[in-house]
């Protein structure tokens, strides 16, 4: 949609991971209002690696690497680590729960 010129009111994410352990970075500048729940697992375990660490998003930025603006989108979220009450099994509950004012208002309700 991004690159038709499409706009995006609402883009939320609830734990999105990154595969290739790069930064999760919105890819176009038409979303008006990101939010983004999710957890960082450790990124190594007695069983190797753990690729599904979840991440901060990064708003979409317009230009040369050295000269790099952000597009004007609001991007906001919760980063659950350390709270053993939230897993990847709830995470969408407890976020809908606790932010429903956030969610709503990010949706133009």
């Amino acid at each position: 949609m991004g690159g038709a010129g499409i706009a995006v009111q609402a883009l939320i994410l609830f734990d999105p991971h990154d595969l290739d352990d790069g930064e999760l970075r919105l890819k176009h500048g038409n979303v008006a209002n990101a939010l983004n729940f999710y957890q960082q697992n450790p990124t190594t375990s007695i069983l190797g690696g753990n690729p599904f660490s979840g991440r901060p998003l990064v708003p979409y930025m317009l230009g040369s690497p050295n000269r790099r603006r952000f597009v004007p989108s609001l991007v906001r979220g919760h980063n659950y680590t350390g709270e053993l009450d939230v897993g990847h099994l709830n995470i969408v509950s407890t976020s809908l729960r606790r932010y429903e004012e956030l969610i709503r208002e990010a949706l133009g309700q």
